[in-house]
């Protein structure tokens, strides 16, 4: 059974980045690296105020003593992850797993 900590934390994260005017795109799903904590990773064509702005939740979520990671290029191979932020316009993948 999946732990509802990574979804718990995730609204969190979900409800800071909506008050503060990012525009985001839900996917659930596994992850087979099979995670821990907080992983930010920015895929190919991100600007560097994409980057910037990842860094700068990064250092948001450290401040708020988060295990966290990132941010670092798209490390999953997965065409259907690229394919996701692709269709959605994302540049920044944020990844919750578990502690």
């Amino acid at each position: 059974p999946m732990s509802e900590e990574p979804e718990s934390i995730g609204q969190m994260i979900l409800d800071a980045m909506n008050a503060a005017g990012w525009v985001v795109a839900i996917a659930r799903g596994h992850d087979m690296r099979n995670l821990h904590g907080i992983c930010t990773e920015y895929v190919d064509g991100a600007s560097e105020n994409d980057v910037a702005a990842a860094k700068t939740l990064v250092d948001a979520l450290k401040a708020q003593n988060f295990i966290t990671s990132g941010p670092e290029p798209l490390a999953l191979p997965s065409f259907i992850v690229k394919a996701k932020a692709g269709q959605e316009g994302a540049k920044v993948i944020v990844t919750i797993g578990h502690k």
